[in-house]
């Protein structure tokens, strides 16, 4: 009887520490990262890095092994942003996944581990919590949520290399600039929903070259390349499948600009 009650007691601790797979609005999110930081005080750091056009807080969770609120010397600090099109919520999704799985598997992955030691990662799984509230789960169609509350799409409101832009910085974006501004971020992805791919620099030409010609290029161009190719070959699916029949990646990744 010992055994079985002991038995008993393991399971429920196991069922009771399961990662709960749904989707999560503003609210949740926040929960989330917060029972994250209490869980984990000395290997996490929440913060908000500013507030959207609504009101509400852009929460960042950072992760490292020791000294997670600051930046060490010589230590690598990565960002990883996503929901920036409140629609496509996959993004959001994956990363709260992550923190999760890091977190709670670090001693068992090497992978995990390095991670945790050798950089500190600053996750930042909602960027458009206006536009998540008016999308509508099961709407794989329409742009319903897509942009912020002010009707304005964030990928395409940060300034531009190629093309001046004449739209008004957004909350959500100018608060994202800042937190750059703060932070030297050597690596950055974000992760949108729509295709299965990795992409990469640049997203776009200068006005002189034609839209058809050719990739539009970073004189980093082999790192980008193989990053990406890191990401895909590592994926169960993006090397091999694809969301339709109109997409074509060779290897599962592209040039942006292509």
């Amino acid at each position: 009887m010992m055994i079985l009650a002991s038995i008993f007691i393991f399971f429920l601790v196991d069922l009771r520490e399961m990662y709960e797979f749904k989707y999560h609005n503003h609210t949740q999110v926040y929960e989330f990262l917060y029972e994250k930081a209490k869980n984990y005080p000395d290997k996490t750091y929440l913060y908000s890095i500013g507030k959207s056009t609504l009101g509400k807080d852009l929460w960042v969770l950072a992760i490292a092994d020791t000294n997670p609120s600051m930046h060490v010397p010589l230590r690598p600090e990565v960002k990883l942003i996503a929901n920036i099109h409140g629609n496509e919520v996959i993004g959001k999704e994956i990363l709260l996944k992550f923190t999760n799985d890091i977190l709670k598997n670090q001693s068992m992955d090497s992978d995990l581990d390095s991670i945790m030691k050798n950089m500190r990662v600053h996750y930042l799984p909602l960027m458009n919590p206006d536009g998540l509230a008016k999308s509508r789960e099961n709407d794989c169609n329409s742009v319903v949520g897509r942009y912020n509350h002010a009707g304005y799409d964030l990928n395409r409101n940060f300034p531009d290399l190629f093309h001046d832009s004449s739209q008004t910085a957004q909350a959500e974006t100018s608060a994202v600039l800042n937190w750059f501004e703060k932070n030297n971020f050597i690596l950055s992805a974000s992760f949108h929903g729509g295709s299965l791919v990795a992409n990469y620099p640049f997203d776009n030409y200068d006005k002189s070259t034609s839209y058809y010609e050719k990739e539009s290029l970073t004189n980093d161009n082999d790192v980008f390349v193989s990053l990406s190719k890191v990401y895909s070959f590592n994926h169960l699916n993006m090397r091999t499948k694809r969301c339709s029949l109109f997409e074509s990646f060779n290897d599962g990744i592209t040039n942006g600009g292509s």
